[in-house]
C-alpha cells in the first residue's frame, strides 16, 4: 500500500511527530455543531482517550489489505484477528489514502474499542444497516489535529461474521420554524469514509504486534512509533551524541535527527546486549521504551 520505505527520513516527519506531542497538551476543543451533542470530543474525552490508548504512528514499511474489488472492506479475521481497542496516528505519509473531513487538520487520530451491542452501548440515534448481518460494534472517536485548536467527533462501524467493515448511519432531527421536524442522515460518502478509516486502523492495530515500535513518554504525552531495527540502532545512536537546543526542547527530534544523521554516516550499532535489558532509554526528560515484535495486549 505505502510506497514510503522509512518516514523517518521524510523531511516532514520531525514536525508530524512533534505536533502528536504537542497536540496531547491542547486544551482548546473546538465545538463541532456539526455533530450530535453527546457526540461531539470534550476535553475529558480526550483526555480519557488518551490515558486509554497511546497513538501508533504505523511504520512506513507496512503493507495493509486494500478494499476488495467489489469495494467490500474485508479484515482477514482468520489470519490477522481484530484488535479489541487502540488508537492509529494518521498523515498523508504513513497513509497515503486516508481521508479526513477537516481539510484543515496536520494529522489525524483515531482511537477505538469494542463495545457491546444493546442499546446501552450504541445510542439510539446509530442506525444498523441489516445487511451483511453484524456480529461485533466498535466505537470510534476521530480527533483533528488542527493549529489552534483539536476538533473531534464520534462514530460507529460493525463487522461482519467474514470481516467486512459497516458504518453505522447518524439520524439527527431538527425542527423547522414552521415547527416540522426534519430527518438528517450522515451523508454516503461520510459513512463510506468512516468506513475506510476503520478498515485502515483495524489493520495497523492487528499488524502491530509483528512490529518493532518505540514509545517516547514526555509528561503526560507519549506517542508509538512504529520502526524497525534500524530506528532501534539510531536510538542508542543518539544517546551517545550531544543535544541541541532544539532536542532539550523535544528530545524526539533529537531522536529523529541522530537518525538520519547515523544513515548518512554508514555507522553501525551493536543493539543485542541492549535488547536483553530493559531496553528503556532516557534522554533529557523523555522515556524511550523499545518494543520487540510480540503478542499485542490490545487483542482479546
Amino acid at each position: 500500500m505505502n510506497e514510503i520505505s522509512d518516514l523517518w527520513t521524510n523531511e516532514e516527519f520531525e514536525d508530524f511527530v512533534v505536533r502528536g506531542i504537542v497536540s496531547q497538551y491542547e486544551t482548546k476543543i473546538k465545538k463541532n455543531r456539526g455533530a450530535y451533542p453527546s457526540d461531539r470530543l470534550k476535553e475529558e474525552k480526550f483526555r480519557s482517550l488518551l490515558s486509554r490508548d497511546t497513538p501508533y504512528v504505523p511504520s512506513g514499511t507496512r503493507d495493509i489489505l486494500a478494499p476488495a474489488d467489489d469495494g467490500r472492506l474485508l479484515i482477514d479475521i482468520v489470519n490477522d484477528g481484530v484488535p479489541s481497542r487502540g488508537c492509529v496516528f494518521f498523515n498523508s505519509d504513513n497513509c497515503p489514502e486516508i481521508k479526513r473531513v477537516s481539510k484543515s487538520s496536520y494529522a489525524t487520530m483515531f482511537f477505538f474499542k469494542r463495545i457491546d451491542s444493546g442499546s446501552r452501548h450504541i445510542p439510539k440515534h446509530w442506525i444498523r444497516f441489516d445487511e451483511p448481518i453484524q456480529k461485533n460494534f466498535f466505537e470510534f472517536w476521530q480527533v483533528d489535529c488542527q493549529r489552534e485548536a483539536v476538533e473531534g467527533e464520534r462514530f460507529f462501524v460493525g463487522l461482519s461474521h467474514d470481516g467486512e467493515v459497516v458504518p453505522l448511519k447518524g439520524r439527527a432531527v431538527f425542527q423547522s420554524g414552521y415547527g416540522q421536524n426534519i430527518e438528517i442522515y450522515t451523508p454516503h460518502n461520510q459513512l463510506l469514509i468512516n468506513a475506510l478509516n476503520a478498515f485502515h486502523a483495524f489493520q495497523f492495530i492487528a499488524d502491530k504486534r509483528f512490529c518493532w515500535s518505540i514509545t517516547a513518554r514526555e509528561q503526560q504525552a507519549s506517542i508509538e512509533l512504529g520502526c524497525t531495527r534500524e530506528e532501534v540502532k539510531s536510538l542508542l545512536y543518539a544517546r551517545s551524541l550531544p543535544v541541541t537546543d532544539s532536542g532539550r526542547k523535544r528530545p524526539i527530534l533529537h531522536l529523529v535527527r541522530a537518525h538520519k544523521r547515523r544513515l548518512k554516516s554508514g555507522i553501525e550499532v551493536d543493539i543485542e546486549p541492549f535488547l536483553r535489558g530493559e531496553r528503556i532509554v532516557e534522554i533529557n526528560g523523555t522515556t524511550f521504551i523499545v518494543n520487540p515484535p510480540e503478542k499485542n495486549a490490545a487483542f482479546g
